[in-house]
């Protein structure tokens, strides 16, 4: 299953705007650069999400529950990214890798924080 599927339909259609806005180099935080937060991209999950002290966060089975959302949420940003470079026929980087890269060496799997993906449409030649 695609961890695309995950991901609210409403936040998909934000992200993907970013990713366009970036694509004409008019996006808000960098022109053809946009911050891309883990939490945006992670299903809710009662187990990883719940306050639960200390004790609780220390458990094998909430810090599996994290580990999950976290491998979700990168996989989920890879999958856009590489969706958007398809349509859009042009480079994506996420964190100057490709998103495959970013996956395999970056820490995608392990995406908690924020990611700066940056798009770069094929210029035209002039005939």
């Amino acid at each position: 299953m695609s961890a695309l599927l995950t991901v609210t339909t409403l936040e998909l259609m934000r992200l993907w705007g970013e990713l366009v806005e970036a694509y004409h180099g008019v996006h808000g935080y960098g022109s053809t650069v946009a911050e891309v937060y883990a939490y945006r991209l992670m299903p809710y999950t009662p187990t990883a999400h719940m306050e639960g002290g200390e004790a609780f966060r220390a458990t094998e089975m909430h810090q599996e529950a994290v580990s999950q959302v976290q491998r979700n949420a990168g996989m989920a940003l890879k999958e856009l990214c590489e969706q958007f470079a398809e349509s859009y026929e042009c480079e994506v980087a996420i964190d100057g890798r490709t998103p495959q890269m970013w996956w395999t060496y970056g820490g995608g799997d392990q995406f908690r924080s924020r990611a700066y993906v940056q798009v770069q449409h094929h210029e035209e030649p002039h005939l």
